[in-house]
């Protein structure tokens, strides 16, 4: 075990275990060469991040609840490995600005633990935003030998989870991300209605240049100064929001 990152002297995440997560399915041999569209060609080389926040009935210390984080993990992992059947690029590695070698290399799964006196509840009362980045796995540096998908998961001592997840956004931008998570919900939860992606962006209506330079912009690059909000949507308003959409439909 290593205690690996340490923020503001109030946080302090130990990872506990590494692994490769692979499609439960392998994909198919004419599925091998995944074109990438040329709207995500101009893509930037960089990872789009989101972190989902739960809680556990139970501290995280005891017998019962070691079970329990067992549990979570394992389910996790199963249906994620489900999942990247559908979304099987993910699996696979950039082999140049044109395309993904879906070779089911598999995705990045990080197991951590918070070891020190740290409340999730306090972090969603006063958020630090820097916090969420000490949450997920770093960003890797070698775009075209890393997975496409990174995902960590934070077990807090008092009743609290976090699943830190990161998509390249050479592959996917913020709608497909969104996609990619909603099917992997609804298969982790037994959902009979999972989502069925279409992956026709290249071929119908981006299709690819294979004349144009290699683009290597990342947001490293950067030196302005970056402004982050958060907008705070309690459930009883989401739950208004949604009754109003189903009176609409």
């Amino acid at each position: 075990m290593e205690v690996t990152k340490t923020m503001e002297k109030e946080i302090k995440v130990e990872i506990v275990a590494r692994e490769t997560i692979k499609p439960s399915s392998p994909t198919p041999h004419h599925l091998r060469n995944y074109n990438l569209s040329l709207r995500d060609q101009h893509a930037a080389f960089h990872y789009i991040s989101v972190a989902f926040y739960y809680s556990t009935p139970t501290s995280i210390g005891g017998g019962e609840s070691v079970e329990m984080v067992g549990l979570i993990s394992e389910r996790l992992k199963v249906s994620l490995s489900e999942t990247l059947t559908r979304f099987y690029q993910l699996a696979g590695r950039l082999r140049d600005y044109l395309l993904v070698d879906c070779n089911d290399d598999g995705v990045d799964f990080v197991e951590a633990r918070v070891i020190n006196n740290f409340h999730l509840s306090n972090f969603l009362d006063e958020p630090k935003l820097k916090v969420i980045d000490h949450l997920a796995p770093p960003e890797p540096t070698d775009y075209y030998k890393s997975p496409l998908l990174l995902v960590q998961v934070n077990f807090f001592p008092c009743n609290g989870v976090v699943v830190t997840v990161r998509m390249a956004h050479k592959f996917a931008d913020g709608f497909s991300f969104g996609i990619f998570i909603k099917g992997w919900s609804d298969i982790a939860l037994g959902s009979p209605d999972t989502i069925v992606p279409d992956f026709n962006a290249a071929s119908s209506r981006f299709p690819p240049r294979d004349d144009i330079p290699i683009i290597s912009l990342t947001f490293k690059n950067i030196t302005q100064k970056v402004f982050k909000k958060r907008f705070v949507i309690d459930a009883l308003k989401i739950a208004s929001l949604k009754a109003d959409t189903e009176i609409e439909s």
